[in-house]
């Protein structure tokens, strides 16, 4: 018989050792599947940012949490081990892509910029896009063709023929000389003002984290996918078969990462906070005080950013009775003390061709004895992207959300921890924000569930890491800034964060189709910070770094000054190592940095082990305790094409300490140790034994990282898991499928 022959019975006979053994096969078939475990038809992945694995087990022991227990009762309930440091982005980074930091390029919340001592942000690079010449001359084109037009209507009406009657004409004619002299100058100035508004480059967000997501390999192979606040994930690039909308990591309007701004009549002049805010002094005359709204630097004013103006919106403020009117953007409100504005749409015009627009909300409070107003950071506008803010795929995913789910802030580092840490909200109206944010998710999440267009659905919920950054201390009696008091309004409000993490996970089970797979995890754990290990002030206590001083207190909008200036003070012709961020040191390496006199080879190594043993056997002066639990080279923790771009030593310090803030830019307080007095209270970053949860209805093998979750997540699915993923599926006999390229 031939290839694609067909043996068919003869007349008569009945097939029934063919049914037979058709059923036989099926059946033998569906065994081998059920015993290999096929893989899900639907799996749900929802991640919560900072959730403990500590604090889940000891409340599902407590009786809480009951939709978790059932979780983990299922199938798995486990730590997950995260990534050093465990810091978010770096952890979220190898969550999306299965790879280590050497292959992400993510290594921090900031790095070492190209300058050499200088830090910035790492969540997202700014390049530029050029605009095509041709672009720009068929808008001229365009400009003097409807100049034309104009002219052709205008001739007709002031040009007209002459008509004479008794020898006189019959109107008044506009010298055609001047008529076409005018036309011809207009035009002119009309093309010239357009080449002008039009720059020739344009700002273009470029995406730090390297490699493909798993929603996007999803996606591409054919599975229905929706992510929702994706984190590390903009800009969004195409990503056919999935829908996708960018989380943590999307800068503001002003391309920072949550510049606030307070107005208060209780002040002389304009101040900046540590944090990044900006005080605005009110003055009130016959009941109106006005102020502006800042907004994004002029990228179409000049090439170069330090001389590209800030472009703002004039805010006015009215008194009255116990409400203060807002007015803003052609809108006007009234607010009562400790109310929040709805989210007010703005634009900020650049020039008569291009606008930003934005969201933003006001908090009014205080009216006596002083106004003092608070506005949030100004979000992007998710139904009025501009071309050059790529929020999600497709494009108008964002807007779509929004029309269907309500207005939501698209910034990635939602709720105001920085207000809050300079003190100039209190903790009600952070926890408010924490609500509004938490409840915007919430809607989107309820949204995508409910129109069951998907296979594959990821979702990621920051509220747990926020809430616990600002009110640990309330929970740990040991703390510096432990207050009974305030403990006694605030102490439950992290178990509280968790039992809400638990209500959403059993709403959306019990929204999504029966047999869908669940996965909820985090990307880290949470510790008390107690200390602030201050490594720029220890390498100068320890001869690594030669300064004179800090240069006075270092700001978060100093990351966004182009004029700012980092490290003054410091002699580099005689320092070998500097700190930046929240677990590195940098050596001033010979040929690297600007100024660098350590020698790559048998120096540096030299260097590095005087700097471990150092760091190893240091104490805290007050307490004899520990600091620097593990310091790990670069070399031995990462591997992959950006390993040169890490710091050259990573700090692994004990719960409890943490690198301190003003080290992380590069200054110097007095004392190597100091207490955290801070509002910012919890943490992880630089911290060890910080892993993050894993639980799912299913069993899974463990031990489990974090880097194993896209390869798992893939083979549910069963797409092919590329091979450059570092990770391995934790799908206990499941067949691997083949490996992608």
């Amino acid at each position: 018989m031939r290839p694609g022959d067909r043996k068919v019975p003869g007349p008569g006979r009945r097939p029934r050792p063919f049914l037979v053994l058709a059923a036989a096969s099926f059946l033998g078939v569906f065994a081998l599947a059920a015993a290999a475990e096929v893989p899900a038809e639907r799996v749900v992945v929802l991640g919560f940012d900072g959730a403990d694995p500590d604090e889940i087990t000891a409340m599902i022991a407590e009786g809480e949490l009951p939709n978790l227990a059932r979780l983990g009762a299922e199938g798995t309930l486990a730590p997950l081990g995260t990534t050093r440091p465990s810091e978010s982005p770096v952890a979220w980074a190898t969550f999306a892509t299965g790879m280590n930091p050497g292959r992400t390029g993510i290594f921090d919340f900031l790095e070492k910029g190209e300058a050499g001592y200088t830090p910035q942000i790492a969540l997202v690079r700014e390049g530029t896009r050029r605009i095509s010449p041709a672009l720009r001359w068929s808008l001229l084109l365009l400009v003097i063709a409807v100049m034309g037009w104009l002219t052709r209507v205008a001739a007709a009406r002031w040009l007209p023929e002459v008509k004479v009657a008794g020898g006189v004409p019959s109107r008044r004619v506009i010298n055609p000389y001047w008529f076409v002299g005018t036309v011809v100058v207009l035009t002119g100035f009309a093309g010239h003002m357009v080449l002008q508004w039009i720059p020739e480059e344009l700002p273009q967000a470029i995406r730090a984290r390297q490699g493909d997501s798993f929603w996007k390999i999803a996606g591409g192979a054919g599975v229905p996918t929706v992510a929702l606040q994706a984190p590390m994930d903009f800009p969004v690039e195409e990503s056919p078969g999935a829908r996708v909308l960018a989380g943590f990591g999307v800068p503001d309007v002003r391309k920072s990462f949550g510049l606030w701004s307070i107005y208060s009549t209780d002040l002389i002049e304009e101040e900046s906070t540590e944090t990044g805010g900006t005080r605005y002094p009110l003055r009130f005359e016959n009941g109106i005080a006005a102020s502006v709204v800042r907004g994004p630097r002029d990228f179409t004013a000049a090439t170069d950013e330090a001389d590209q103006p800030e472009v703002g919106i004039p805010v006015l403020f009215r008194k009255s009775g116990e409400r203060l009117e807002i007015e803003t953007a052609g809108r006007s409100f009234h607010l009562a003390v400790g109310e929040w504005s709805a989210m007010v749409p703005i634009t900020f015009t650049l020039n008569p061709l291009v606008r930003l627009s934005g969201l933003l909300r006001f908090r009014l409070l205080s009216l006596e004895p002083n106004v003092e107003v608070f506005m949030e950071p100004v979000n992007f506008d998710p139904e009025r992207l501009p071309p050059i803010v790529d929020l999600s795929w497709p494009r108008d995913f964002a807007g779509d959300m929004a029309r269907h789910a309500g207005p939501f802030e698209t910034i990635g580092w939602k709720i105001i921890t920085n207000p809050l840490r300079d003190g100039v909200v209190d903790f009600d109206a952070f926890l408010e924000d924490a609500r509004f944010a938490r409840e915007s998710n919430e809607r989107l999440l309820r949204e995508a569930v409910r129109a069951d267009d998907w296979r594959l659905l990821v979702a990621v919920f920051l509220f747990p890491d926020r809430i616990q950054h600002m009110l640990y201390r309330f929970a740990d009696p040991e703390h510096p800034n432990h207050d009974a008091e305030l403990a006694v309004l605030y102490g439950d409000e992290i178990r509280q964060t968790y039992r809400e993490m638990d209500r959403i996970v059993g709403e959306t089970v019990a929204a999504a189709p029966p047999g869908t797979r669940f996965i909820v995890l985090s990307d880290h754990g949470f510790h008390s910070f107690r200390y602030q290990f201050n490594v720029n002030t220890w390498l100068a206590e320890h001869g690594y770094l030669r300064s004179s001083g800090g240069g006075g207190e270092r700001r978060l909008e100093d990351l966004f000054d182009p004029h700012a200036v980092f490290f003054p003070g410091v002699d580099w012709g005689r320092s070998e190592a500097f700190a930046l961020g929240l677990s590195g040191i940098y050596f001033n390496q010979e040929g690297r940095e600007p100024q660098g006199i350590v020698a790559p080879g048998a120096e540096r190594e030299a260097l590095a082990e005087r700097l471990i043993a150092d760091l190893l056997a240091y104490r805290d002066p007050e307490n004899g305790q520990q600091v620097v639990r593990v310091v790990h080279r670069r070399e031995d923790i990462y591997e992959g094409e950006f390993v040169d771009e890490a710091p050259d030593l990573i700090l692994g310090l004990e719960p409890g300490y943490r690198i301190g803030w003003q080290s992380t830019l590069g200054g110097f307080p007095e004392a190597a140790v100091t207490p955290n007095l801070d509002n910012w209270s919890g943490d992880h970053c630089s911290m060890e034994d910080t892993d993050g949860v894993l639980i799912a209805n299913f069993d899974l093998e463990g031990p489990a990282n974090l880097r194993d979750m896209a390869p798992t997540i893939l083979q549910l699915l069963g797409v092919g898991v590329p091979s450059d993923m570092d990770g391995a599926s934790l799908v206990p006999g499941a067949p691997d499928p083949e490996l992608g390229e």
